[in-house]
């Protein structure tokens, strides 16, 4: 025991220390750090991070505890990391109009911007980054003032919404939306302006939309009825995700907006309208966690013929993947969702052996949250799951030698090696 004790104590120390070599954070709220820049004449460097980001928790583990990271972001700004989807971290992400994560700011104690990425970056990368902030970064205000000026200017319009595109802010959407409004109509069939509708058009009900269906057959022809309908395809589907959305906060599903938008998906005869409101439902009950409504929700989908492809691993995958995502404990949820781990894994016929960890490691997550019951059911399964483990390091090591076999024979084609056999 004392042992193990000084064997902790080493490791924290050591995961200390070089928790110190990389990016310091200041704890402080907002007013805290402008104050603290300003009295330091510094930049603010901002990690606007997210819990469900990946790329976030990789720069957060892999990048900021580096000591050449450190050494520099130390010495030339005042470091402050916020979630925007809590506390203060609400208000800076209006403020400064965040769009994706992880983005990377560089402000000044007044609050403008100097600076702005978005994505991942090594370590070299991001240093480098820095260095450009400190040269006076790649915010154009002056852009952002002629736009102010020239609201009417499409040349300007354009460069303005190109500008916030590229960074991923957050007024890119009203930016291209104003464009558009003002750009004629008949210019909509150009290649840019399409591409810019399915991307920044957000709503069905936009007069956009509207013009699309006044001149499908123009649309069609010029971008093929299939990317039509795809285009268009999204606009419900991303309007009905929105509305379900807003019950992940506690709000109230807007059911009045939805039966408008089920009229208008009537009106203009879209032959996706079931689709969209079943999904729909169906995401509802996901997102507040009713599972037995959501599994007796899909039986009856299943029932009435909806789903078209339950030979597909996937569809399954679909399904449990949320319950077991969750914290439920009740019995009859976590049965059903283990048989249709199962049921996956008896459709999926690509013998890759990372899927059958996956299915294992699951399955033992639920029964564990079975209870005592199922203690032998759960150490076989982990018992199991050692020997998949070996076999799946054991394949990774045959598609290394025959990755290698055919760099050196010099043949073109990759060979994709067990991934590619099927069991039948």
């Amino acid at each position: 025991m004392k042992k193990f004790s000084i064997l902790a104590l080493l490791s924290f120390m050591m995961i200390f220390a070089n928790a110190q070599d990389g990016i310091k954070f200041s704890k402080g709220s907002w007013a805290d750090v402008t104050k603290e820049a300003k009295k330091a004449k510094k930049l603010i460097f901002i990690d606007c991070y997210t819990e469900w980001c990946g790329p976030c928790k990789q720069m957060e583990k892999n990048i900021f505890p580096l000591k050449k990271v450190g050494d520099f972001f130390n010495k030339s700004f005042i470091n402050y990391k916020v979630d925007m989807e809590k506390g203060e971290g609400i208000e800076l992400k209006d403020k400064f109009h965040v769009g994706a994560f992880p983005t990377l700011l560089w402000v000044d104690h007044k609050g403008n911007v100097v600076h702005k990425i978005v994505g991942g970056r090594n370590a070299d990368q991001l240093i480098a980054e820095g260095e450009n902030a400190l040269a006076g970064g790649n915010i154009n205000t002056d852009l952002e003032k002629k736009y102010k000026k020239n609201k009417n200017n499409l040349a300007i319009v354009k460069e303005y919404f190109n500008h916030l595109n590229k960074t991923y802010d957050a007024r890119a959407k009203d930016v291209a939306k104003h464009y558009l409004s003002i750009l004629p109509k008949e210019k909509y069939l150009e290649k840019e302006n399409w591409e810019m509708i399915a991307r920044q058009v957000q709503t069905p009900f936009s007069p956009i939309i509207e013009y699309i269906y006044a001149n499908r057959v123009k649309f069609e022809e010029k971008f093929t009825p299939q990317a039509v309908e795809m285009m268009l395809h999204g606009k419900y589907f991303n309007y009905a995700n929105k509305l379900a959305y807003a019950v992940k906060d506690g709000k109230d599903f807007d059911e009045m907006e939805f039966q408008r938008l089920i009229q208008l998906m009537d009106e203009r005869k879209f032959e996706s309208k079931n689709r969209v409101i079943e999904s729909t439902r169906l995401n509802i009950l996901k997102l507040k966690k009713d599972w037995k409504a959501y599994i007796a929700k899909i039986e009856s989908l299943v029932a009435s013929g909806y789903y078209k492809h339950l030979d597909d691993f996937q569809t399954y995958y679909r399904w449990y993947m949320p319950i077991a995502s969750s914290n439920t404990t009740d019995v009859e949820v976590l049965k059903k969702a283990i048989s249709w781990i199962d049921k996956a894994n008896e459709l999926n016929d690509f013998f890759r052996m990372f899927y059958f960890k996956m299915y294992w490691e699951t399955k033992i997550k639920l029964y564990e949250r079975l209870g005592d019951d199922y203690r032998d059911v759960v150490s076989r399964l982990k018992t199991e799951l050692e020997f998949i483990k070996y076999l799946e390091g054991k394949q990774s090591q045959y598609d290394k030698k025959l990755r290698e076999e055919n760099k050196v024979s010099g043949k073109d084609k990759k060979t994709r090696g067990i991934p590619a056999m099927r069991m039948r």
